[in-house]
């Protein structure tokens, strides 16, 4: 069987076919590398917010998450060491760790650069210096069709990998996400819970015998701070996930994208091939320069949010030993402050205290008073008389 094509215009095809193959490898290898923390997971010892202990003493020193591991040079201080740790609302700590994904933009770059100025030549070569058309050999187009089968089917299998991985990469990340979010709420609920129940506790009274009138002003004041820390973690937890959620599910969805566009374009050029329409080959080595070139980029961004990720588990590993000090994951997920905390057990317990001792009063002066009887009770039940 012969190819009506001409093989030099075929390798082009071919060259295109590989290299979005190579891409996906890269971005599938990426996914798959472990984060060097328990497997990729770093075991976490406690609670968003844990409860508070009357011998803590408030602490507003600052701790930088991350510092080693985030070590790493700024693009935007010119190559000098960031030193800022783990902070994803600084825009050094990103030039930090897109500087980890330099290598995969440089090829980008390089690509486009070259391969343009290549595929420019060609277009020139093929206007200004036109010769007549000759004939190859029939093991010329064997070995040619050999090829387009095997790299189509290497493009399929790439296209697959990629898909894959972008799936796990999205489910891991969305699982953790999940989890940090319903510890939020799980804290969101406890604060709100505690607040009622101090509201309650407002309005309990034995025999229209009430908690003092300080003890209810400090239960109105700290049901306000309580109220007010539940709130600011509610909406900050929701706009940061959802944020984040966003990014996610653009890169994902650009992933999916490139996917398909390779999957496409194997298909596509294998059949154009085939048939010998060198004019929609030739566009279609045209569209696998963008995409080869949007791949590569794909991949920096891939690389960017693996780092990113490895990042905030080796943060959030070290805030956990650290939850009274001042940290960046502050601006993403606020916990309550610790004077606040301390004074919501001290009321918690003031509370408990003032009830029971309530409780006492009224048993104490009232159901076992020695009152003096009336003459009619004192008629009736003196057993004398």
């Amino acid at each position: 069987m012969a190819l009506p094509i001409s093989p030099p215009l075929f390798a082009w095809f071919l060259l295109m076919l590989f290299l979005p193959i190579s891409s996906s490898h890269v971005s599938f290898q990426i996914q798959r590398t472990p984060i060097p923390e328990n497997d990729g997971l770093v075991t976490w010892r406690r609670l968003v917010a844990e409860s508070p202990s009357m011998n803590i003493s408030v602490d507003n020193s600052s701790f930088v998450l991350a510092a080693d591991r985030t070590y790493r040079k700024d693009l935007w201080m010119i190559f000098k060491k960031y030193t800022g740790g783990w902070n994803i609302s600084n825009r050094h700590y990103w030039a930090s760790v897109g500087f980890t994904a330099a290598p995969l933009f440089t090829i980008a770059l390089v690509w486009f650069v070259v391969f343009g100025l290549v595929l420019l030549l060609a277009c020139l070569c093929y206007c200004c210096c036109r010769r007549q058309s000759y004939s190859y050999s029939r093991t010329a187009y064997a070995l040619s069709l050999i090829l387009l089968i095997l790299f189509t089917c290497a493009a399929i299998v790439g296209c697959i990998l990629l898909y894959n991985g972008q799936g796990k990469f999205h489910a891991s990340t969305t699982t953790t996400l999940d989890y940090v979010v319903g510890q939020a709420n799980f804290t969101v609920d406890n604060l709100r819970n505690f607040s009622t129940s101090l509201a309650a506790a407002k309005a309990v009274g034995v025999d229209r015998v009430f908690l003092p009138s300080d003890v209810q002003s400090n239960i109105d004041e700290i049901q306000t701070k309580l109220n007010s820390s539940a709130n600011d973690l509610a909406n900050r937890t929701l706009t940061n996930s959802k944020n984040i959620r966003d990014v996610l599910n653009s890169v994902r969805l650009g992933l999916i994208i490139v996917a398909a566009a390779m999957l496409l374009l194997a298909f596509l050029g294998f059949l154009f091939s085939i048939l010998g329409w060198q004019f929609l080959v030739s566009i279609l080595v045209v569209i696998g320069w963008i995409l080869v070139t949007g791949t590569f980029i794909l991949c920096g961004i891939f690389l960017l949010l693996h780092n990113v990720v490895a990042d905030t588990c080796v943060a959030m590993d070290e805030w956990v030993t650290h939850p009274h000090a001042h940290t960046a994951l502050d601006d993403i997920l606020p916990c309550v402050d610790v004077a606040t905390a301390n004074e919501s057990l001290y009321r918690g317990r003031e509370v408990t205290f003032q009830l029971v001792n309530l409780v006492n009063q009224v048993i104490v002066n009232v159901s076992n008073g020695n009152f003096p009887p009336s003459a009619a009770l004192y008629t009736t039940t003196n057993p004398d008389r």
